[in-house]
């Protein structure tokens, strides 16, 4: 195989890992942890009952910032593995086809780089810490992004790259007239 073509595959299986986990992202949060009906479910039941029934609860539109309540905010040590075991499968199918491993660890590594971020961002973001990290121009955006999710639960879903919001329809740029008052 050349190199015209590893780069592709490279370029390729990079971009597709962003969007997919963005979808990923976005799906989860969308129905297990806002989705009631998924609440006694098993294992994805816990999505909703500590997203819905803790976060949202110390978390609120006026009450954004709570650093007595970060430790809500990591989802348990079983669900970053699973959710990047999940994001992997179509770079898995990738490699079947190709016969090469690349694509494979390339979902693998963005799955990983991914929800670290997710949770990284997510307790910097409800912390009312300074770090060098809130100073960006992305990280206001994302912050400005999650805290509309916090007073309309059903915009905002994505916190690491919103296409996901997007793609479904669910972007918010600004509160409503309801969501102010």
């Amino acid at each position: 195989m050349n190199l015209a073509l590893y780069t592709t595959l490279f370029f390729l299986s990079t971009a597709l890992a962003i969007v997919l986990d963005s979808c990923i992202e976005w799906f989860v949060h969308r129905n297990f942890m806002h989705e009631k009906r998924y609440k006694t479910w098993p294992v994805v039941g816990y999505f909703f009952r500590s997203h819905a029934e803790e976060h949202h609860v110390h978390f609120k539109c006026a009450t954004f910032h709570n650093d007595s309540k970060l430790h809500t905010i990591i989802l348990k040590r079983w669900a970053g593995p699973s959710l990047i075991l999940i994001a992997s499968i179509p770079g898995a199918l990738l490699s079947w086809y190709t016969q090469l491993w690349m694509p494979l660890a390339i979902f693998a590594v963005v799955a990983t780089l991914y929800y670290i971020l997710f949770e990284y961002i997510h307790i910097v973001m409800h912390s009312t810490k300074d770090h060098w990290f809130k100073r960006t121009k992305w990280f206001k955006f994302l912050t400005e992004h999650h805290h509309l999710h916090h007073c309309n639960w059903n915009k905002n879903f994505n916190l690491v790259i919103p296409l996901g919001d997007y793609l479904f329809k669910t972007l918010a740029r600004t509160m409503d007239n309801k969501e102010q008052s």
